[in-house]
């Protein structure tokens, strides 16, 4: 960036800014620095573009635009004519989205729906970057009014967002003004605050570039310390107060298109000088003496003529012109081929087409030029000399010589008599001379033409031929633009669809109530929601970071390895964890799909497990007491061989259920009973240790099972809406009879020396459900038989499809040579945790066997 011609005054302050900043005693300190911390350098650069602007910058000048100018942009503006703004020097944006929010107000207020297109340039990339995200700190809500910050601006964590409807209107790219060609047909062109930095060369080319940029009647807003200069016949004033202009119809910026070549022309100038003044020190004053010098001699004994440029404009005007030169009726033109006398018209135009051709100066003698009525006229030599300016463009001298008559010539006229012969021979052979000479300008003329008809004919069927081809082209384009409008159309509703999904996606993530990170498949972080930001310590600055770079809340010291395994097996994964706080989570890993079943990262989920982690360690402390208070021993029963298994599931969701009881009635009978509770949990293991101190208290008022089974029915009942399930027998060991009572429960085993078998009772409806009948079925056991009795927690124990089912039972107890009690219940439950590889029931045998 040069900033040779800013204003020296902000320039100086600037570099002691940064000196004061540095702590850099002088400035040749301070150009060390700049040479030895490109950060510097960047600082300084900054610094001097000054980026200060805010939100409806000068309230005043927003309300005269609301009021005056933008109502008469929208005036009689069709659907089809766009409003375009221009923004030179938006820095952060803010001047921009005022303008499109004053935009959208004025339409809202008139009801008007018009293309906007707001063009906002500036020098810095990292401006326009800002500019483009329109996020802003919280301070804006003290120039914004409440109602606009509500309608245009989005809460975030961090401060407010321009809506999208807004941003949508604005077009942010880099460009410089002092450079680079303006915008053209603009409505508007809000150059606040920025002319005040550049010096009068910048200036008196920024002014004229934007009056170009302008259509026929477009404003100009400027800074309530600028104005237009001398720029006055551009722009006619319509607050003088707030700086706003209009452009004038009329008004030209003439030839100043070409003025950044001028400026660093003059430029290149002033360093010539500047070197030139620092090697001669003692010629501080000479230089003026001597253009003044330059200046006297040329007004006295200078040539007539013109300088003219490539376009033939007048640029300057030496000596006395006006015998050559003459101003004609209508517009007034500085174009050297519409001031030159007509007499003369031909001629300059031959000497300056010679001298184009060959960049040589060209020359014609005697060319005559008519006074009045005098036959002999003025003769004069027309010269015309091309050179080149500093900034590399050609110009042209064209210098009007005249030629000394004779001293014959001159007596002729002084005499006043009649010519003498010799003259008019001398007049004759002069007019010959101009004959023959106008008649080779006539042949080259010809020839020249008859060149120049050859190739406008050649060029004519060339343009002929580009014309089919352009037509060819046209039609192509024709289709090519129905095509882009069919494109945009889609993309349009793309678009939109996109902007729903975007926002649909953004609603769920705020309101998900758990922890989501979602990482790609280079594990860096692509979104999370606010839970996981508070619970992992995640904030928006970190998306884009590897998730192991962060000290993540939560004990995983192996993270990165599982979600390397999840994305490449893209198999999911769970896992128990506790935070910094001792709280226990739930962690899923899962693979991240695309829409065509692409692995493309992971999510990380989090639920809060930590009241059922407690509340099953709770359950699991009481469930293991209660059951090691169920655990009897083994009474001494004379006559019977007794053994009993049992095999508790652990999980918190199958604890409890199954008990057993034997013991000794009055009259020598034994009563042996296994149960089964409809549910797990503590709740399940409280309901069986009631039903088996029912089974106890019954037994002794009244030895008859299906009594027994009966009392416990209406028990249940009364205290619980849970299934029991039970199994009685009733043994008198002296006899071997049995008697059995069965309320949906599995049968029995009798291993007798003929072989295993089941003991079929009438089973009644389960206990705690209605009121029913248990028949008893009455069997004998012989010396050496043996009994199983077991809950269905065996019979439903399963893998899969599979179930261990009874005739399984049957094999199993079977295979046991002897059926000595401890064996088979031993046998029994190792065939069982075999089987289901994991327990998901609580499992109770009692076996017993007459001597």
């Amino acid at each position: 960036m040069d900033f040779s011609a800013y204003k020296l005054p902000t320039i100086r302050r600037r570099i002691t800014r940064r000196m004061l900043v540095r702590r850099t005693p002088d400035l040749a300190s301070y150009v060390r620095v700049l040479r030895q911390d490109p950060a510097e350098v960047e600082a300084l650069y900054r610094d001097i573009l000054i980026m200060v602007t805010e939100f409806f910058r000068d309230p005043e000048t927003f309300a005269v635009l609301r009021e005056r100018v933008v109502p008469a942009i929208l005036q009689d503006r069709s659907r089809d004519a766009p409003v375009r703004i221009w923004v030179p020097g938006c820095a952060s944006g803010e001047e921009a989205y005022s303008m499109a929010i004053t935009l959208r107000e004025v339409m809202a207020e008139q009801r008007l729906e018009v293309p906007v297109k707001i063009f906002a340039t500036d020098i810095s990339e990292p401006d326009l970057e800002r500019a483009r995200r329109g996020s802003y700190a919280e301070n804006i809500a003290a120039t914004v009014a409440p109602d606009l910050l509500q309608r245009y601006f989005a809460r975030t964590e961090s401060g407010y967002q321009i809506v999208k409807t807004i941003r949508e209107l604005c077009v942010f790219a880099r460009h410089d003004v002092t450079h680079d060609p303006p915008f053209a047909t603009l409505d508007l062109v809000s150059c606040r605050n920025l002319l005040i930095y550049l010096g009068s060369a910048l200036q008196r080319w920024v002014i004229p570039s934007l009056h170009y940029g302008l259509r026929p009647g477009g404003y100009l807003v400027l800074g309530r310390s600028e104005s237009i200069g001398s720029f006055t016949e551009l722009f006619e004033p319509v607050d003088k107060k707030h700086k706003i202009f209009k452009k004038s119809a009329a008004a030209s910026a003439g030839g100043l298109s070409n003025f950044p070549a001028m400026v660093r022309a003059e430029q290149a100038g002033r360093s010539d000088r500047t070197r030139s003044t620092r090697s001669l020190p003692d010629a501080g004053r000479s230089p003026t003496v001597r253009e003044e010098a330059d200046r006297a001699v040329l007004a006295t004994v200078a040539q007539a003529g013109v300088t003219v440029d490539s376009n033939l404009a007048i640029l300057e005007f030496r000596g006395e012109t006006a015998p050559y030169l003459k101003n004609r009726p209508g517009r007034p033109s500085h174009n050297l081929l519409d001031m030159v006398r007509d007499e003369l018209a031909g001629q300059v135009r031959e000497a300056l087409t010679e001298a184009q051709r060959t960049g040589l100066a060209a020359v014609l003698k005697s060319v005559r030029l008519d006074e009045g009525g005098s036959e002999e006229g003025r003769a004069i030599d027309l010269k015309v000399i091309p050179f080149s300016s500093t900034a590399g463009e050609v110009h042209y001298v064209v210098l009007f010589e005249e030629v000394e008559r004779t001293a014959e010539g001159d007596g002729a006229g002084r005499d006043g008599g009649a010519p003498p012969h010799g003259a008019t021979t001398s007049a004759t052979e002069r007019l010959r001379d101009e004959l023959n000479a106008t008649r080779e300008r006539l042949e080259a003329v010809i020839e020249d033409k008859e060149a120049a008809n050859e190739e406008l004919r050649a060029a004519n069927e060339e343009m002929l031929s580009s014309g089919e081809e352009m037509q060819s082209i046209n039609e192509e384009l024709e289709t090519t633009q129905e095509e882009l409008q069919s494109t945009n159309q889609e993309l349009r509703s793309r678009n939109a669809e996109l902007g729903e999904v975007s926002d649909d996606l953004s609603n769920l993530i705020t309101s998900v109530s758990f922890p989501i990170v979602m990482v790609g498949t280079d594990l860096r972080i692509r979104r999370f929601t606010p839970a996981a930001g508070r619970l992992l310590n995640v904030m928006s600055s970190d998306v884009g970071r590897l998730i192991t770079d962060l000290r993540l809340c939560i004990d995983v010291p192996d993270i990165e390895a599982l979600l390397a395994e999840v994305i490449d097996t893209m198999t999911p994964k769970e896992r128990d964890v506790q935070d910094d706080q001792g709280r226990w989570y739930e962690m899923q890993l899962r693979p991240y799909k695309t829409a065509d079943n692409r692995i493309d990262g992971a999510v990380l989920t989090l639920f809060d497990i930590d009241e059922m982690t407690r509340r099953f360690a709770t359950q699991k402390r009481i469930a293991l007491t209660l059951q090691q208070s169920f655990v009897h021993p083994l009474p001494e029963l004379a006559g019977v061989e007794l053994a009993v298994a049992e095999e508790t599931a652990y999980r918190r969701d199958l604890v409890g259920g199954d008990f057993h009881d034997v013991f000794r009635l009055p009259g020598g009978k034994i009563l042996i009973f296994v149960g089964d509770v409809a549910g797990k949990g503590v709740g399940a293991t409280g309901l069986g240790e009631t039903v088996r101190v029912a089974v106890r208290a019954t037994a002794l008022l009244t030895p008859s099972p299906d009594q027994i089974l009966a009392n416990v029915h209406s028990l249940v009942a009364d205290i619980s809406d849970q299934f029991v399930t039970a199994l009685l027998v009733l043994l008198d060991p002296t006899t071997g009879e049995a008697v059995l009572a069965s309320a949906g429960h599995p049968p029995p085993v009798h291993i007798s020396a003929s072989g295993c078998s089941l003991v079929e009772a009438k089973n009644g409806t389960p206990l705690g459900a209605f009121v029913c009948d248990y028949p008893a079925k009455r069997f004998s056991l012989q010396p050496g038989d043996a009994l199983v009795l077991y809950t269905d927690g065996v019979v439903e124990a399963h893998r899969g499809a599979e179930f261990f089912g009874e005739k399984r039972l049957i094999q199993v107890l079977g295979g046991v040579l002897q059926p000595v009690p401890r064996l088979l219940v031993e046998r029994l439950r190792s065939a069982v945790v075999e089987f289901v590889d994991e327990l998901k029931d609580d499992l109770q045998v009692v076996a017993l066997r007459l001597p």
